[in-house]
């Protein structure tokens, strides 16, 4: 179904943000990245696209990766510079900092977690 709906619409986002997410769901990770990947080269500020490479990569347990990439995208919110308007994003920043929380802990950082943590 999603396919068909990338013939009609190739560059949707909220269509390659399905897929990746359903990769994920399905455990193929490498399908996940490659679908979250072209939208980023698509639209380099595109949020919901970074949000979904670091997850992919933190459930491959990649928390470095995943950690650069919730970082990016909590850059790109922080500068308001998202791709298309910021509302439109599936993630609220609180959202992102748990996930910035989260990720940075598991890289074994418990400091710099707790230093984000109180800024919620």
């Amino acid at each position: 179904m999603y396919r068909q709906g990338l013939r009609l619409a190739p560059n949707s986002l909220r269509l390659l943000f399905n897929l990746g997410r359903n990769c994920i769901y399905l455990c193929k990770y490498s399908s996940s990245v490659q679908w979250f990947t072209f939208g980023m080269q698509l639209h380099p500020s595109w949020l919901d696209g970074l949000i979904g490479l670091a997850s992919v990569h933190y459930e491959m347990e990649n928390h470095e990766l995943s950690l650069k990439y919730i970082q990016k995208a909590k850059t790109i919110f922080d500068n308001n510079q998202a791709t298309g308007d910021i509302e439109a994003c599936l993630f609220s920043e609180e959202q992102i900092l748990m996930l910035l929380v989260v990720t940075t802990r598991m890289t074994g950082d418990l400091a710099g977690a707790d230093r984000v943590y109180k800024t919620i």
